[in-house]
């Protein structure tokens, strides 16, 4: 019993080796033939191929750049040119995205063109403008977006009642002080010029 599980066990290993090797070799082979061999082209891509070569080989562009290829040194046998791929579009796909052929001729366009873009503001000479009071604005010079304002130009008049209430205490702390530097009273002096310098 434990001799014919032996056996049953040696054949399926010799089985299953003999498979591996047949397989690897029909894959060995069947890389070695793509690997070889060309790739299948059709007739009618490669006479459009050469038709492609020979228009390029006979334009006046690459006549002019073999002509510069040939006369430079010894650059000249090491440049390569790229070879232009065919297309071929049949009359209802050249209809459906516009396409139109036409001579090649030179005359003056009459229609007007018109495009689409963003007009954008230079930021670099762009400033913002804040007041540090609460107010409101009476009048407008800079009434138009785009107007160009010079340095010192004025902007707007502003009318706040915090500022005015400010600009009166420091003119009464200004007068104050003014009238009081001739007193004869120690202290007086002094501190008038000190509340005055506080109202700056």
């Amino acid at each position: 019993m434990l001799r014919t599980e032996n056996n049953n066990y040696r054949r399926a290993f010799w089985i299953a080796l003999t498979t591996t090797l047949v397989l690897a070799s029909v894959a060995s082979v069947l890389w070695w033939r793509l690997s070889h061999t060309g790739p299948v082209s059709q007739p009618s891509a490669t006479s459009a191929s050469e038709r492609m070569e020979t228009m390029a080989q006979t334009s006046p562009a690459n006549a002019s750049g073999s002509e510069q290829g040939a006369g430079g040194g010894p650059q000249a046998g090491n440049t390569q040119e790229t070879l232009l791929v065919p297309i071929q579009l049949t009359p209802q796909r050249m209809q459906s995205i516009g396409m139109v052929l036409g001579k090649v001729e030179s005359k003056p366009v009459n229609t007007e063109l018109r495009f689409y873009g963003n007009v954008q503001v230079d930021e670099r000479r762009q400033a913002y403008v804040q007041t540090r009071f609460a107010g409101w604005i009476r009048k407008v010079y800079a009434d138009a977006t785009g107007n160009f304002i010079r340095k010192g130009q004025p902007l707007f008049t502003i009318y706040s009642p915090d500022l005015v209430s400010t600009e009166h205490e420091y003119l009464l702390a200004k007068k104050n002080s003014e009238s009081l530097q001739q007193s004869k009273v120690s202290g007086v002096a002094p501190g008038a010029s000190s509340l005055f310098s506080a109202a700056k």
